[in-house]
Order: structure tokens, then C-alpha cells, then sequence
């Protein structure tokens, strides 16, 4: 078969691929898009929040009795109703709530207390095994931010969802865009190899050049695999490293990714080109300089150093201001 070598690199290479995006572009993305998810709704006023919640709720039949609203242990509780059955629901806002054994016998009792045949216990933060088993004794549901925002992405107005989804795809593009380049390195190694198996369809050639030129064409055929090899391993290397860096990022508290975002700023701020550096928003940094020149390319890489040195800013948007008065426009940059 006089193509099998390119028939096996374009199954090697597409398999490859299939099974990173399957990882980066699917699994992790989702995770990704999960974590902003609670992060945007910890930033929402409570308010909003819990009625998001009660609105997820009620897709799965449940009303609330709307007098029925109550102050509770460091959230709020609302008595809901699923046909002639009485459930407790406690919302506690916030990812800092870390929900023990104690606090679910505390709502037990509170379930008790107030005649309900059930509770729901609801937080953005997390919830330890223990709990759960308490939990199950109990007859309490227990939800916390990684169950609870795909309950509620449908409730959100369009703008937030798409804003959150964009943020999720940016922090995973760089590692998909990665494993295409490794994807299509194993293909060329593929070939290469497979077609160096390949039995010489002619004769042997018995001439002296030939006999000569044999070692050059091993040398060269060796230089290109090792080159071949080293470029994988680089490759290999640098998945590796974007994904170890991205596993410290999700293990940040709030409060750390703040200060990492302060830190960015301050040392950006402290550029003499540039006046101030502060977070217009969760994804955009605006710059206000000293010089119209805010095309400047030396700026611009020296700003992006910073930033990507914090695996979760690689992707901010840059909103770079020119001088109070000036008539150049807004130029808006992101890097790469």
C-alpha cells in the first residue's frame, strides 16, 4: 500500500487531537467554565443569587410559601412547598463556606423544628464527605457551587453566561492551540517512521556512489529524527507545564487571586510610561499612560510580561488610555 505511511500519520495525528481536545477543549473547559461560573455569582448580591436558586428550584416543582422568609445561621432560609410536603431550604452565599458535620445537624434540627418533611441545603462554597453522610441520614440535599451552577446557567441573563463562557474558553484555548502543534509534530513522526519500515520496492543499487551515499542518507535521516524527538519532548514539556500551572491557578483562593491581580497591576502601574494600572472589570485592566503612543509594541510586550507570568491573566483584556485630552482613540489589546 504505497500511502500507508500517510494513511497511518493522518490517524495517529487525528486521534491525538481528538483525545486532547476531548481533555482541554471539553472536561477541562467545563471545569473551567464551573469555577468562573461560582466566582460570578459569589460577586452577585445575595439577593440575586438565591433567586436564581429558588427559580431552579421550581423547575423541579417545588413553590415557595412567600412568608415564609426567615434569618438563618449565616444565610437565609425560605420554606417551600412540593405539593402537601414541606421542605427547608438554607442558602448560604459565599465561597468561603466550608459546611461540616456540625452544620448539618444544626439545619437538621432546624428541619425538625419547623415541621418540614425535608431540607435543601445550598452554598457556593464547599462541603465535606462527612457532611454528606450526615446528610443522607437526615433526608437533607445538599448542593454546593460545582452542583449548583449547572442548575442555575440557564436563569442567568445571556450577557452574564456568555461573559463567563468566554472567560472559561480563553483560559483553556491556549493548551488546545498546544496540543495541535504536538499533535501534528507526532503525525510527521509518524510518517517518518513508518515510512523508514517500508520494504525498497526496486533493486538494490550496487554502484559505488550509491554504496557512498547510503551513510549520508542514514545521517541525515537520524538528524531529522532526533529533531523530530526533541521537538515532541519540547512540546510535550510545555503541555505539561500550562497544565501544572492552571492546576496551582484552580486551587487559589478568592482572596489570592485577588492579590495576584493587585500584584500584576501595581508592577505595571510602576512603569514609567505608564500613570495608573487598576481592574475595570474581572477580565479587563485598564492602563491609563503618560504618551499617546499606545500602539507602542516594547510597552505593550513589557505589559504582557507581567501578566503572563499569572497563568490565569494570560487571556485580560488590556484597555489602554492615552493621556487626558489627547484625541488618539482607546486601543483595546490582549495577549497571547
Amino acid at each position: 500500500m504505497p500511502n500507508q505511511p500517510i494513511f497511518i500519520a493522518i490517524v495517529v495525528g487525528l486521534v491525538s487531537f481528538l483525545l486532547i481536545f476531548w481533555w482541554f477543549g471539553i472536561i477541562k473547559r467545563r471545569q473551567a467554565e464551573i469555577q468562573t461560573g461560582i466566582t460570578t455569582m459569589a460577586a452577585m448580591k445575595w439577593r440575586e443569587c438565591v433567586g436564581l436558586v429558588i427559580q431552579s428550584l421550581e423547575k423541579d416543582g417545588y413553590r415557595e410559601e412567600m412568608s415564609s422568609r426567615q434569618p438563618g445561621d449565616g444565610g437565609t432560609e425560605f420554606l417551600l412547598k412540593k405539593g402537601s410536603a414541606l421542605t427547608l431550604l438554607s442558602y448560604k452565599h459565599g465561597t468561603a463556606y466550608h459546611l461540616g458535620e456540625a452544620n448539618i445537624r444544626d439545619f437538621a434540627n432546624g428541619v425538625q423544628l419547623i415541621g418540614a418533611a425535608k431540607g435543601i441545603l445550598v452554598t457556593l462554597g464547599t462541603i465535606e464527605d462527612m457532611a454528606k453522610d450526615v446528610a443522607k441520614r437526615y433526608d437533607i440535599e445538599l448542593i454546593d457551587g460545582t452542583a449548583l451552577w449547572p442548575r442555575i446557567e440557564g436563569f442567568l441573563p445571556s450577557n452574564t453566561l456568555s461573559t463567563v463562557r468566554q472567560q472559561a474558553s480563553s483560559q483553556t484555548k491556549h493548551k488546545v492551540e498546544i496540543g495541535a502543534v504536538l499533535c501534528l509534530i507526532l503525525a510527521g513522526v509518524s510518517f517518518f517512521v513508518f515510512d523508514n519500515m517500508k520494504p525498497d520496492d526496486g533493486p538494490v543499487p550496487t554502484t559505488i556512489a550509491s554504496t557512498q551515499a547510503k551513510p549520508a542518507a542514514i545521517s541525515t535521516e537520524e538528524s531529522a529524527a532526533s529533531k523530530a524527538v526533541n521537538a515532541t519532548d519540547a512540546a510535550i514539556a510545555q503541555i505539561n507545564a500550562t497544565a501544572k500551572a492552571m492546576d496551582a491557578v484552580d486551587k487559589l483562593t478568592d482572596q489570592q487571586r485577588a492579590e495576584r491581580k493587585a500584584k500584576a497591576a501595581s508592577a505595571i502601574a510602576e512603569m514609567p510610561i505608564v500613570k495608573t494600572a487598576f481592574w475595570y472589570s474581572a477580565s479587563t485592566l485598564q492602563v491609563h499612560l503618560n504618551t499617546e503612543k499606545n500602539d507602542d509594541k516594547a510597552m505593550l510586550s513589557e505589559i504582557c510580561r507581567i501578566l503572563t507570568q499569572y497563568e490565569e491573566l494570560r487571556y485580560a483584556r488590556l484597555q489602554l488610555e492615552p493621556p487626558t485630552g489627547s484625541t488618539v482613540p482607546v486601543r483595546f489589546r490582549q495577549c497571547q
